[in-house]
This record gives structure tokens, sequence and C-alpha cells, in this order.
């Protein structure tokens, strides 16, 4: 009782901190009070949230599929100080859209950062899974009776990391991030050539210019020293594959709608969740989000409050989720992901045919509804 207890007074905290952040550093600048009902609810919620994911986490080992034998008290309580940051950065983000549809990089920057540093030093605290092993004399796969962290190749036992092509897809991936958090406009309306010199100009004039290109080329030396490279690796891939997923879903309903339907903030925020969870867990997010923002928005057109709602806390909801009951996840998705990391380019094109078909049946169906109210 008395760690409990504890929990709940360092979740209480972190609710007053958010609460202050989210007030400060909101797009628009807001003076709550710290006992209206929306503080007071969230300093509650995240007092009984950080109880509640202490229990699940070290003492029932929740996360673990079942039939393993329990982890170890360190390693159970190392994952649960990580995803109690994670939790925060998801909160506050989910609360900054709520409130000013936008999700600053003040939120997401940090958090994919200390993700990574995560990744390479405490790598036992990433999403435990069980490995599939393929037996030769056997039809059937055999389950490792032991829990390993998730990696790049999760459920196959890891494979041979290279060093040298390591540490070149690691950099490749970071230079990736760095270029996507860059001021880039690019006006498709003008000529190629002007087109071009109005995006080097934004570039040059923009101060985020200078701050990601020293990190481009300073972060880099980091993949050299002697952390965990493979779980580091599978963190950047995890954040890139989060970032092109959800990039390609706002590029899909920009063509769909004729508009912006999709912030970048939304981008930004699943690079940061795929770093922490790796790009397995970003693959269920993506797929299952959706359906909760599409109830949300049903619901909130019918009540008569427009049809423009929020993305990024339908993402938050499912990554928390899915870490929440990650057991009996992976135990339904294992032999899936078996398959190997190039089912994220099937995954990918599937996803991104039914987002599509989905964005346009609502559209047609938010239109059709719009005219019958009038």
């Amino acid at each position: 009782m008395p760690a409990y207890a504890l929990c709940m007074i360092i979740g209480a905290t972190l609710g007053i901190g958010i609460n202050r952040f989210v007030d400060r550093f909101g797009y628009i600048r807001r003076c709550r009070s710290p006992f209206s009902m929306r503080s007071l609810g969230v300093v509650f919620f995240t007092a009984i949230g950080t109880a509640a994911l202490y229990g699940l986490e070290t003492n029932r080992q929740f996360l673990l599929p079942a039939g393993l034998p329990p982890e170890s008290a360190e390693t159970a309580l190392c994952r649960f100080a990580v995803h109690i940051i994670f939790a925060v950065f998801l909160l506050t983000a989910t609360l900054t859209d709520f409130d000013d549809m936008v999700i600053s990089d003040i939120i997401t920057v940090p958090g994919t950062l200390l993700a990574l540093i995560f990744a390479a030093l405490l790598p036992q605290t990433a999403l435990p899974v069980t490995e599939i092993l393929w037996m030769p004399d056997s039809l059937f796969p055999k389950y490792s009776s032991l829990s390993v962290p998730m990696n790049l190749w999760s459920p196959n036992p890891a494979g041979e990391t290279h060093s040298a092509a390591a540490a070149v897809t690691m950099i490749a991936l970071w230079w990736f991030w760095c270029f996507a958090m860059l001021n880039r406009i690019w006006r498709s309306q003008l000529p190629l050539r002007k087109s071009f010199l109005l995006f080097c100009r934004y570039l040059y004039r923009s101060p985020r210019t200078k701050f990601f290109v020293l990190a481009a080329v300073v972060l880099p030396i980091g993949f050299l020293l002697p952390v965990n490279r493979l779980a580091l690796l599978s963190a950047l891939t995890g954040m890139t594959a989060g970032m092109v997923l959800i990039w390609g879903f706002r590029l899909i309903a920009r063509g769909v709608l004729g508009f912006e339907a999709m912030g970048f903030g939304d981008v930004t925020l699943m690079g940061m969740i795929g770093a922490f969870l790796g790009w397995q867990p970003c693959l269920l997010i993506v797929f299952t989000a959706p359906f909760a923002g599409l109830i949300y928005g049903i619901i909130h057109a019918l009540l008569g409050k427009g049809t423009a709602l929020p993305y990024g806390p339908f993402l938050c909801l499912a990554a928390m989720v899915l870490t929440v009951l990650w057991g009996a996840v992976w135990q339904c998705t294992a032999e899936w992901f078996s398959l190997g990391i190039l089912n994220i380019g099937l995954a990918m094109s599937v996803i991104f045919i039914l987002f599509g078909v989905l964005l346009y049946v609502v559209h047609r169906m938010m239109l059709t509804l719009r005219f019958l109210l009038k």
C-alpha cells in the first residue's frame, strides 16, 4: 500500500505539472484555475492511472504474454518508469490537441529524443515479447519460454546486425527525422525552379534549420558509442515507420477532402510513439485509431459541434491501450509479425487503401447529413 500511495502522489504531481504546461505553452495561453473541473480531472486521472499502471506492470506482470515466468523486479520497475514518462507525453499532447487542434514540437521533439536515449541505454524496458523458433522437423512454430525485449526482428530471434550497415541505416533514419522537422514549404503551383528556390529560401531563413542541421551532424556521433545498437535501430525504425504512416494518411486526406485535414503535429506525434514502442505496435495503432476517431466524429457531428476534430488524441489513446494490454495483443499478433519487417510495406498499402475508402465514405455521409439537417 505505501507503494501505491507514493505512485498516487507522483501521479498527482505529474498532473499538476501537465496542467501548468498546457495552460502556459499551449497555442493560446490560458489561465485556468487549478480547481477547475478540467484541472482536477487531470490530476485525479494521473494519480489513479499511475497507481493502476504500477500494479499492472510490477505486481501482476500484466505486460507479459501468458505462460512466461515473471521478470525481475528491477526490469519491471524500469519499464514502469519509462511508460509513465511516455504517458505524460501522450496526455500532454492529447490536451493541447483538444484545446488548440495543434500538437507542439515542444512535446514531440523532447519525447522522441528521450525515447531514443531509453532505447540506447535501457533496452530491457522495451515491450516484452516471445520469440518464435521454427523447428526443422515440425510443421508448427515453437514459442520461446523466455521473455525478450522487442527489437527490429521480433518475434523472430534477433538477427545479426552488421555494425557498419546498422550505423549507416541509423544515420539515414535520423536524417529523415531531421529533414521532416525542418520548416519546409513547397509551392507545387509554381514552376519547378521557382518552387525549389522558394523552398531553399524558407529553409535558410527559418531559425529551426540551424538547430536540426546541427542535430543531424552531431547526434550520429552517439551512434558510434558502445550502446545497444539493435535496440536503437529498432527505435529509429519505429520512429520512421510511424511518421511515414501518418504522413501518408495526411496526403491521402488532402487528396480526398481537397484541403489540409491533418496537421503535421500528428506526424511528429506518431514518430514519438514509434520511437517508444517500435514499428510493430505502430501498425496496430494506426489501424485502430481511425475507428475510435470515427465514432467520436459521428457523435460530434450529431450534436451539432461541427466535423472538425483532433486526430492526435485517438493515436494517444490507441498507444496507451495497446501498451497496457500488450501481453494479450502480442499473443494474437505474434505469428503475423513473424513474417518479418517486409510486412510493413504490405501493411502500409492495405492501411492506406482502407483509410482512403473510410475517409471518403465518412466525408460523403457528413455532406449528406449536413444537407438533411438544413
